[in-house]
């Protein structure tokens, strides 16, 4: 079902609930009436949700709409618990009288908030005449019809006072919408703004009278006066939907004026209708006639005035606008022809930075390579990508990049043959082309000379920078040579080069393009995946050495996708960090895990950890604090349970977003681990800075400390230093006795690996360490 059907089809449903309304009205159902007033409040809340999040522009009006009628929804279903199940009449109950001022409020919100956004479109002066002239004429117009005969009353105690508010607030918005109509100068009126602006008349006159009625003492509930607040949020809600099916393309009218300042004579005879009003409802005396006539008049001539001054000032200042530049333009022009000349033959083939050849040349000089290719000649393609260039660009400034792109620019050009094309592509991104007959142990030999150019450093006083280079290598010797495919493969191969730390160069073959279509397909798999349905969440229980207790779990996601089926963690994991889906499963994980852990906890009266991996890209994530707390409020679970898992080798270009997060963790008790410790490049006063709670000592050491006196020791200094700073360890991947003794000889403080268990699915869980409570939990 695409989107306009969906929207068509919950407006429907939702005018059919408002009929059905109605119809238990017509019948005095109040059954019914306390049931169906709610859930069509409820049913429009979630509607105008929705419509709030596609719509580009007035999101906080559309929400402010639906906190309107989810406010009433609240009330009106506190008032059908009273009455259905507790028996009481809510008429009796003051507190009815106060809250249900609370949907007025959220209602003169949404015109306050509209009315701020679009006051810079018009005439200040003119806005302050109609802004006067609108509130004594309503003003005027709520005395006589309302306020005049009760005011004493009505300000004689706080339920009378509430009523008066009641009024203050339908004045206010009526009185704002008022001063917008008179104000308007576009001949094309928005249904959605027409369609809004008739519901808060229809809210407000349903307001007065149930005032009207409350004060007389003659309100009936679920009445005719009820259906009329319904009809207010149809009216919302079928505003949302016209704007979100009908309105998506317009756009308002742009005026060299001001909005207001224009013959808008429709406009100003609305401020007749106070007036008009009053006189058949037979409230007017010849004194208020005067006054109102009088009030119109002075507006009249203020307005003109305003008018007048307001051309004149436009007409003067458009006319040195004008000129002014049209002098400037010329003198603009002249000067751009020139510099457009001289810039224009460097540009049409070299770079900017480096004067190598740019990648629009770079495409017609190996067009013409293609063409000239004689049958027994290969054409070779290196792309080439600076390892490192974005540490320097961040450490040193884009300044002493440059610089660095511009002496390595330099080396090359000054080794490449005279038969060769090189090219700058674009940020570090070089390439060069070559022609003739070629063997493989040539090329080699050619990127291996190339890359000896980099052995010495780049020196730019006061720095020293080692750099070198991944080269992706693509060869074609066939006729139906395309340009386009061999710079793609080029640059395929380039990015399994840099993947590799161990390899400077590697040549495109089909082998490598297997595995660019498998990652390209899982990654197209992963962006469509439906979380809740091919994810799941194994826990691997982490245990006390000494005690042997089961103390916490950590969190693996598992993917069985319906087309691949059970996709290794290993292998999808990249691809989402690649594509940038690993923000939203980092999310997804800590969510579930947080709530599954959560509720064993609840429900078992245990206080199990739970680790979870997080991803340095979800760190640098605006929301993920906030997420976090979110989470961890909604699930009720102390902070301190929580161990966010970081990786050793998270980027120091970024340390100071990185710190400034873990220290917001560590303030709240959440547990902060570095993953995988000892393969990477920590120092102690990383870890110290960071606030870290627990080293957890790499599979790889492990797997080895019964062979590796070298990782023995390393293992063993981990475990001493960690100590020393009061720092907790825990050692994954522990999968034989020689190890566990080990390492709990070496004062490790918790295990985790296949020795104890290995990662289980909830029930597996559940089963064998939950049930020794003498409850098994079924969790959904």
């Amino acid at each position: 079902m695409n989107e306009a059907k969906k929207i068509k089809y919950q407006l429907t449903i939702l005018i059919i609930f408002f009929l059905i309304y109605n119809i238990a009205i017509i019948y005095e159902n109040n059954y019914w009436g306390n049931i169906l007033s709610p859930v069509i409040a409820f049913l429009t809340s979630y509607f105008l949700i929705i419509i709030s999040k596609k719509i580009d522009i007035y999101k906080n009006n559309w929400m402010l709409l639906a906190l309107s009628c989810l406010s009433w929804g609240i009330c009106d279903l506190l008032w059908g618990i009273y009455d259905l199940i507790f028996k009481i009449n809510p008429e009796n109950i003051d507190l009815f009288m106060y809250i249900y001022i609370i949907p007025n409020l959220f209602i003169i919100s949404t015109v306050i908030l509209y009315f701020i956004k679009n006051i810079k479109k018009l005439e200040y002066v003119q806005l302050i005449v109609d802004t006067t002239t609108t509130l004594i004429l309503m003003l005027s117009f709520f005395w006589i019809l309302i306020l005049g005969e009760q005011f004493e009353f009505i300000l004689s105690n706080i339920y009378e006072l509430t009523t008066f508010l009641y009024i203050a607030t339908d004045f206010i918005s009526l009185s704002i919408i008022y001063i917008m109509f008179i104000s308007i100068r576009s001949k094309k009126k928005s249904v959605t703004n027409i369609l809004i602006v008739l519901g808060i008349i229809v809210y407000t006159i349903s307001e007065l009278l149930y005032v009207h009625q409350k004060l007389m003492g003659v309100y009936i509930p679920n009445s005719i006066l009820d259906g009329l607040f319904m009809l207010t949020f149809i009216l919302f809600a079928i505003a949302g939907a016209y704007k979100l099916l009908y309105e998506k393309q317009y756009i308002e009218e742009s005026f060299n004026l001001p909005d207001n300042i224009d013959n808008n004579k429709k406009g100003r005879l609305i401020l007749l209708i106070p007036l008009i009003m009053l006189f058949m409802l037979h409230k007017l005396d010849i004194q208020w006639i005067i006054f109102f006539t009088g009030i119109i008049l002075i507006h009249k001539v203020l307005s003109s005035y305003v008018k007048i001054s307001t051309y004149n000032k436009y007409m003067l200042d458009k006319e040195i606008e004008i000129n002014d530049l049209l002098e400037k333009k010329i003198e603009e022009r002249t000067k751009e022809l020139i510099k457009a000349n001289d810039r224009l033959k460097v540009l049409s083939q070299q770079d900017v930075l480096t004067n190598l050849y740019n990648r629009r040349y770079f495409m017609k000089k190996i067009d013409e390579m293609i063409l000239t290719k004689k049958t027994d000649e290969t054409i070779v393609v290196f792309y080439m990508d600076l390892n490192g260039f974005k540490i320097i660009n961040d450490s040193y400034g884009h300044d002493m990049g440059d610089k660095v792109l511009l002496e390595v620019s330099n080396r090359l050009e000054s080794f490449i043959p005279d038969d060769a094309i090189l090219a700058r592509l674009g940020g570090d991104e070089f390439i060069i082309a070559r022609k003739g007959v070629w063997d493989l142990i040539e090329i080699q030999d050619f990127v291996e000379e190339m890359a000896s150019l980099y052995e010495k450093p780049i020196i730019i006083e006061p720095y020293k920078f080692k750099v070198s280079f991944s080269v992706g290598i693509a060869m074609c010797a066939e006729d139906n040579l395309d340009r386009n495919t061999l710079i793609k493969n080029a640059d395929v191969a380039m990015y399994y080069a840099k993947e590799d730390l161990n390899k400077m160069y590697v040549f495109y073959d089909k082998n490598l393009s297997r595995k660019v279509e498998r990652k390209n397909k899982l990654e197209l798999l992963l962006k469509n995946a439906v979380f809740d349905e091919e994810f799941e969440i194994h826990y691997q229980p982490q245990f006390n050495s000494n005690t042997k207790e089961i103390i916490g779990v950590e969190a693996l996601i598992r993917w069985n996708s319906p087309l691949e089926g059970i996709i290794s963690p290993v292998e999808f994991i990249p691809i989402a960090e690649t594509c940038g889906i690993i923000v939203d499963i980092g999310y997804w994980v800590m969510k579930n895990a947080i709530k599954q852990v959560s509720y064993w906890n609840k429900y078992n009266n245990m206080n199990l950890r739970v680790a979870i991996n997080v991803s340095p890209k979800q760190i640098n994530s605006l929301d993920f604090i906030k997420n976090l707390k979110t989470i961890i409020q909604h699930n009720e679970i102390d902070p301190k349970l929580i161990d966010i898992e970081i990786t050793e080798n998270i980027e120091l270009t970024q340390e100071g977003v990185i710190k400034e997060v873990l220290e917001e963790l560590a303030c709240i008790g959440v547990k902060i681990s570095i993953d995988d410790f000892g393969t990477g490049y920590s120092s102690l006063s990383y870890i110290k800075r960071f606030h870290i709670d627990r080293l957890k000592i790499a599979k790889e050491l492990v797997d080895n400390i019964s062979s590796d006196s070298v990782n023995l020791k390393v293992v063993k200094a981990i475990i001493m230093i960690a100590k020393t700073m009061n720092i907790k360890t825990i050692a994954e991947g522990v999968e034989d006795e020689f190890q566990l003794q080990k390492l709990i000889e070496l004062g490790c403080d918790e295990i985790q690996g296949y020795i104890w268990d290995k990662p289980l699915k909830i029930k597996e869980f559940e089963k064998k360490y939950l049930s020794k409570t003498g409850r098994v939990i079924d969790f959904l």
